[in-house]
């Protein structure tokens, strides 16, 4: 490891100037370690093919190959970038000419942040991303005197700027995250929280539009606040000039800080909404939506359901790992389900059901229905949508934390679990929300799986998993060769019309009804309480649907 450094070193000190193939976090890298010797880039260079999308890079101007005036005895060449692309950045080397070159592998990287220390240089890594982030910008004389003017409130308030990453993988996560400071962020040493979205590689090419532009700029409070393209000028300038006042907190992470709280806030009996709405809309914002509802030819009372298919992770995330084909096989459901509910609430309530997604797999037709997710989406409506429905159908996934940002009833269908671990998941209430399970076949005992068995399977917290707690037992599921069996229509309407009867006040509950609740969550009590990172869902259970499976209790 050592000896690949000193060649590194040596190399440089050959010549004159040095040009960095590669403006990402491998350019990044390299350049860190090189300042820790003294030796100064020239600048950076990218493929012609590649798109330039800002014309500096660490303040050192970032070139196309064909732009660098090459000098051989001069200039000397640093390829950092990911090895599978070397063969491919070598043969443009030399098809111009170029043969002084030294290649950066994964192995060089790792070597490098073993000897700058990875926590000394994951901390500047994080500041410097807030100070060199796209896109480049400046400031005139107004601008600084009312950028002057918000730092001097801000550093009269605060002590410092604690600057963390912010989980932007996917909109569940990212509002899980924003429940946690809005509920449990412990700022005992008054510091703003200044947080970096991290979602998208490299990092230095970050425009904040995952998972959603206008959650993110929604994203702020008194004592902390997203970066976003819109106030990305002002904290630019304000680490530029007061860069003291800034420091990295990189032991702050989602699976690390924010999930472990709302686990002990959930067996502590805590974790419920602490506000009426956590996310509130204007005036111009309620006009804006209003409109976009007549556009959509809504013109009455609606729900909203979600259908889960494997689009999004594909996609949007660009994720293709097996695990997540069978995390799809249980999680997915077909649209066609919903169409008995749909019809019969067109019908009787002469109500619309608008499908919600991002990314969804065909279209949905049909009386009464409104397929969103196809003809009309935007990041704005996913939310006014579900502030404006009566309540929200969906399979368990991401946006089901939506519900929870405006405390809109929700009814989970298809749940795949009992217990979790080591996820995300949102403030729910027996009181308000319902849901109902899809079932086991066995395949080798030849039976379905009750609950209790359910369970046995899920308490893996303590095992190594990829993605999520959910995705480790999906898997155990899947070795187990466990059949999922998806809520029938009839399931699916016997529940919806459960919640639109507990949204009306009609909803009466019988004795029966009572005691099988009490001893679904009786049974589920028993099993978490021996086991400190598991947690469920707190919602009621479908009343008919545990009426006809008596035998899952057993």
């Amino acid at each position: 490891m050592v000896n690949e450094l000193e060649e590194l070193v040596t190399f440089c000190k050959n010549y004159k100037k040095l040009i960095c193939y590669g403006a990402g976090n491998y350019g990044y890298t390299v350049n860190a370690f090189l300042k820790e010797k003294e030796i100064e880039l020239d600048g950076f260079c990218i493929s012609d093919s590649q798109l330039r999308k800002t014309e500096k890079f660490l303040e050192k101007p970032v070139r196309y190959i064909s732009e660098v005036q090459y000098n051989e005895t001069d200039y000397g060449v640093i390829i950092s970038i990911n090895d599978k692309y070397h063969n491919q950045i070598e043969k443009n080397l030399q098809e111009k000419g170029i043969r002084n070159y030294f290649k950066i592998t994964q192995s060089r990287i790792e070597a490098i942040i073993s000897a700058i220390g990875k926590q000394k240089f994951e901390k500047h890594k994080l500041l410097d991303l807030v100070r060199y982030n796209l896109p480049d910008v400046s400031y005139d004389l107004q601008e600084k005197n009312k950028y002057e003017e918000k730092i001097e409130m801000l550093r009269n308030q605060f002590k410092r700027i604690e600057v963390r990453y912010l989980h932007g993988y996917n909109i569940g996560g990212s509002i899980a995250e924003f429940i946690y400071y809005q509920d449990f962020l412990n700022n005992e040493n008054n510091h703003f929280m200044l947080l970096y979205t991290k979602n998208v590689e490299p990092l230095w090419e970050n425009e904040f539009k995952e998972p959603n532009t206008f959650f993110l700029e929604r994203f702020k409070d008194k004592s902390f606040e997203a970066l976003t393209m819109k106030n990305m000028a002002f904290w630019k300038y304000f680490i530029e000039f007061y860069p003291e006042i800034f420091i990295a907190n990189i032991q702050h992470t989602y699976f690390g800080t924010v999930i472990p709280k709302q686990v002990e806030a959930f067996r502590e009996n805590k974790f419920h909404q602490k506000k009426e709405k956590y996310l509130n809309f204007d005036k111009k914002e309620i006009y804006f939506g209003d409109n976009k509802l007549k556009e959509m030819s809504v013109k009455r009372k609606f729900l909203c359901f979600f259908s889960r298919d494997p689009r999004y992770y594909k996609e949007v995330l660009k994720e293709n790992a097996e695990i997540l084909d069978v995390m799809d096989s249980y999680r997915n459901s077909d649209i066609k389900n919903f169409e008995m509910m749909t019809q019969y609430f067109d019908e009787y309530y002469k109500m619309s059901s608008i499908r919600m997604g991002m990314i969804a797999d065909g279209y949905v037709n049909g009386k009464g229905v409104i397929d969103y997710a196809s003809k009309y989406r935007s990041e704005f409506m996913d939310f006014y949508l579900i502030n404006k429905c009566e309540f929200f159908i969906s399979d368990p996934s991401g946006i089901i934390l939506l519900a929870s940002l405006v405390s809109k009833p929700l009814v989970l269908i298809n749940m795949p679990l009992v217990t979790v671990h080591n996820d995300g998941f949102a403030p729910m209430s027996p009181k308000r929300d319902l849901m109902v399970f899809q079932k086991y076949w066995d395949r080798t005992h030849n039976k379905y799986l009750t609950f209790k068995e359910m369970m046995e399977l899920e308490n893996c917290a303590q095992e190594e998993y990829k993605y999520s707690g959910t995705t480790k037992i999906f898997e155990k599921y899947y070795g187990a060769g466990l059949v999922p069996i998806k809520n029938t229509p009839q399931e699916i309407m016997d529940v919806a019309l459960e919640m639109k009867m507990k949204v009306e006040g009609t909803m009466k509950y019988d004795e029966e009804d009572e005691m099988l609740q009490k001893k679904f969550r009786k049974m589920v009590e028993n099993q978490i309480k021996n086991y400190e990172d598991l947690f469920w869902y707190d919602a009621r259970v479908g009343a008919k649907f545990l009426k006809q499976n008596k035998w899952l209790l057993d």
